[in-house]
């Protein structure tokens, strides 16, 4: 039996978070939650990710310190936003 795809969901409304992960579990993922950027670095450190999807506004310099983490580990990752993530992270949003 193949593993789940280990899947890091950045998100800061819980509502939003919840909505998220039930599909995302639904879809055959392994959900791992994180609400703020220092414990997306947390989870990093501790586990290796299929993908990612992560919120986004032009204020959070902390979002981008952890998009630009994951392009670095080379996970590929979907930002969720009003607004287009920097171009380099080659996320769809």
């Amino acid at each position: 039996m193949q593993d789940a795809p280990r899947i890091l969901l950045l998100e800061a409304d819980a509502a939003i978070a919840s909505y998220l992960a039930i599909r995302l579990d639904k879809a055959g993922a392994d959900v791992i939650t994180a609400d703020h950027a220092l414990q997306a670095i947390q989870r990093l450190t501790q586990f290796t990710f299929a993908g990612a999807v992560i919120d986004y506004w032009p204020e959070a310099d902390d979002r981008t310190r952890i998009g630009e983490r994951l392009v670095q580990l080379s996970v590929p990752l979907v930002v969720h936003a009003r607004i287009a993530p920097p171009a380099f992270w080659g996320a769809p949003h």
